[in-house]
């Protein structure tokens, strides 16, 4: 074989490479959730799949969590938030609203979890996050914890009755 012959050989071969490495990327990637808009006016509809399609980093993930949230699709909010969650792991807003997805959805431990990590991550977020810790025990009739989650909050006065 010719020097030429190996050079296109090589070319090829990185082509080759490079095209499965991006399909690979592409396949593995999280998809958005769509949900059923058929009870949602033309236009929101709209625009809401636009963020479907247009969803790349965390805090488009985020963006469309809290849509997804303010409609009433929790489902679709907590997948999108998990993401945004996942991949901005550092942000203490965006563990915090996974965590509030996750109460919507019932999953109360898990919520307690997440927010106690916001808490840990932003501690100034502890307040509030303690606030919501305790409502949750006390939805599950954990009085002691419940007390102990509301005797870390200062603020607000809701925690002290």
């Amino acid at each position: 074989m010719t020097l030429l012959g190996r050079i296109l050989l090589g070319v090829v071969a990185m082509e080759l490479l490079v095209g499965g490495a991006a399909i690979a990327w592409k396949v593995s990637a999280p998809r958005s959730p769509l949900a059923d808009l058929s009870g949602v006016d033309a236009i929101t509809a709209g625009a809401l799949r636009q963020m479907v399609e247009s969803v790349r980093t965390p805090e488009d993930w985020r963006k469309l969590g809290e849509a997804y949230m303010s409609m009433g699709f929790f489902r679709e909010s907590e997948a999108c938030h998990r993401v945004a969650a996942e991949r901005n792991a550092g942000n203490a807003e965006t563990v915090q609203q996974w965590a509030l997805a996750l109460e919507r959805l019932g999953s109360l431990d898990d919520a307690n979890g997440a927010y106690a990590r916001a808490a840990k991550l932003d501690p100034a977020r502890s307040a509030s996050c303690n606030y919501l810790i305790g409502r949750n025990e006390l939805r599950q009739e954990d009085v002691p914890a419940a007390r102990q989650a509301f005797q870390a909050v200062r603020e607000p006065p809701a925690a002290r009755y």
